[in-house]
């Protein structure tokens, strides 16, 4: 039971965080030049400019292929900009 619950908290910190406009969430394929810059324990971070502007930004994976929702929002938490 205290896994549902958990569960429910990070997906709804993770829901709220967008719908405030605290993370915007961006799709994936609006980004393009995308290349490595760097990697860690939990996984790589790339530098990738947005959509047809001049726009770079900074995206991260995760090594783990299903990281937990519980591991995102912590990642998340650590970050000051972050992009979904």
């Amino acid at each position: 039971m205290s896994d549902i619950k958990d569960l429910d908290y990070y997906n709804n910190w993770l829901e709220n965080s967008i719908s405030n406009g605290h993370i915007k969430y961006y799709e994936y394929l609006d980004f393009k030049n995308i290349k490595l810059i760097g990697n860690g324990a939990s996984g790589n971070v790339f530098c990738a400019t947005w959509k047809n502007t001049e726009t770079i930004l900074a995206l991260k994976t995760f090594n783990n292929l299903n990281p937990t929702l519980k591991e995102v929002v912590k990642e998340v938490k650590r970050k000051k900009f972050i992009i979904f």
